[in-house]
């Protein structure tokens, strides 16, 4: 999964950082780069693992993070292929060309696969954020859960990769697909609502495989060619993923690393990925990641009181010259307010810092020695 490949990743990046050392903000941009190498890596993803950066990670782009990104992807992704081969996660798939069916399937599997991601999106923070004081209940539920799925209902558990697999030979008929697309969608709720540990990234692209199959499976008594199911799989988890983590690159990226399908049009894919996304957006909808950390560092700040931190930009320092979106800050960490010459200005990502400016950030009480450091690097020569 994801989590752990991150996970792993970002704590190698940060090690080889801590051997040359280099200094904290430097540290934070090499865990960057480690991360990105782990999911590209785990997946054979190199274009999707570099995408992550910019576009999910950081949400903005910028030459070092490119550099540092694109430098371990290619040392990662190379190192994989020597040793284990360079096979696709989901071998097989073949998408049909372009066409004004293709075009309008696209359309649809976009809107029917987008509602899902949306719905998951929702149901998975209201659990998050539900029953704090029942935690143990709410890890046993996924669990026992999970058994019973293992006794009567194989299909309802795992990562995903075998149901992708058996529904792109066809194997599941349209009612039982729906009950497997319910089961996983509750147990993936429950599971990753209770933070039991792993990842999302496989899972939600199997419910989205699971929204496009169903559809292809109602759709093929109105006369869609049985041909087109693999289609329909691989727009699912385009449009499931896109409205979820809201992401569209991405989105587009990685069901092609993972099934090798690049060979076919990817308008389809465009189109899909920009109903989801638009979707997400009329609906208001918040970044499913962006959401997860945004509730942790809401709960960090609640275990303490909140830590400022007061400090000029400095002539010759890392930050000084850079916009506030293209500093790299600490965890935890929101820019409150700058000063220049005595006056008080509005900060937001577009705001440069210049030297002489008073910058003023909240750290959260859990991780204010560690962050305090760092901000003193960042603001210091």
């Amino acid at each position: 999964s994801e989590g752990p490949s991150l996970q792993i990743g970002a704590c190698c990046g940060k090690g080889t950082a801590k051997l040359l050392r280099r200094r904290r903000f430097e540290q934070r941009y090499q865990m960057t780069g480690g991360a990105c190498a782990g999911l590209a890596t785990a997946f054979n993803a190199p274009l999707s693992g570099l995408v992550f950066a910019f576009e999910d990670a950081h949400r903005r782009f910028s030459p070092d993070l490119f550099a540092v990104s694109f430098s371990a992807v290619i040392t990662a992704v190379g190192c994989r292929v020597l040793l284990i081969g360079g096979a696709v996660c989901f071998p097989g798939f073949q998408m049909a060309g372009l066409s004004w069916a293709s075009v309008g399937l696209a359309a649809a599997v976009g809107l029917l696969s987008g509602a899902g991601g949306l719905l998951f999106c929702r149901a998975l923070l209201w659990y998050r954020g539900a029953g704090k004081s029942l935690r143990w209940l709410k890890l046993a539920l996924p669990f026992a859960l999970a058994g019973l799925c293992g006794l009567f209902l194989i299909e309802g558990t795992g990562t995903g990769k075998e149901l992708v697999m058996s529904l792109s030979a066809g194997e599941l008929a349209a009612g039982f697909l729906a009950l497997v697309l319910a089961v996983r969608f509750m147990l993936a709720v429950l599971a990753a609502g209770a933070g039991v540990p792993g990842g999302l990234l496989i899972p939600m692209l199997a419910l989205g495989a699971c929204f496009g199959g169903l559809l292809a499976r109602l759709l093929q008594p109105l006369g869609l060619s049985p041909e087109l199911m693999q289609t329909c799989l691989v727009l699912g988890m385009t449009g499931f993923f896109a409205a979820s983590v809201r992401t569209p690159i991405t989105a587009v990226l990685l069901p092609l690393e993972l099934t090798g399908c690049f060979s076919s049009a990817l308008l389809p894919l465009i189109l899909c990925a920009a109903i989801a996304y638009l979707l997400a957006g009329l609906t208001n909808t918040p970044p499913l990641y962006e959401a997860l950390l945004e509730r942790m560092v809401e709960e960090d700040r609640r275990e303490g009181r909140p830590f400022v931190f007061r400090k000029k930009v400095e002539a010759g320092s890392a930050a000084a010259g850079r916009t506030v979106r293209e500093v790299l800050w600490p965890g935890h960490c929101q820019v409150i307010c700058l000063r220049r010459e005595g006056v008080l200005l509005p900060v937001d990502g577009e705001t440069p810092l210049l030297p002489g400016d008073e910058l003023e950030a909240e750290l959260s009480a859990a991780t204010s020695d560690e962050g305090g450091e760092l901000l003193d690097e960042l603001l210091s020569p």
